[in-house]
């Protein structure tokens, strides 16, 4: 059983970026929409960013998470050389 207290901080997520890239916002979506909760991201990121509602204890919003994976996935692709931009 873990000690009560807060997480440790290389145990805790880093904070979803307040404004995502566009390039950030269109990965975390396709993310959810494979998981088929695109309707709910959608809705939440639609939402008030300090909605109640959606948010969790953390000061995290409940699909926060896709918005971080999705920025640490192109941040490793740009370490490998590759660039996303979009299609014009």
């Amino acid at each position: 059983m873990r000690p009560e207290g807060p997480e440790p901080a290389f145990l805790a997520a880093p904070p979803a970026p307040d404004d995502p890239s566009p390039a950030i916002l269109a990965l975390a979506e396709a993310w959810a929409s494979i998981d088929g909760k695109l309707d709910l991201f959608r809705h939440e990121y639609d939402a008030a960013p300090d909605c109640g509602d959606h948010d969790n204890p953390d000061g995290t919003r409940t699909f926060d998470g896709y918005v971080i994976e999705a920025q640490e996935l192109l941040d490793r692709l740009e370490r490998r050389g590759f660039t996303i931009v979009p299609k014009t």
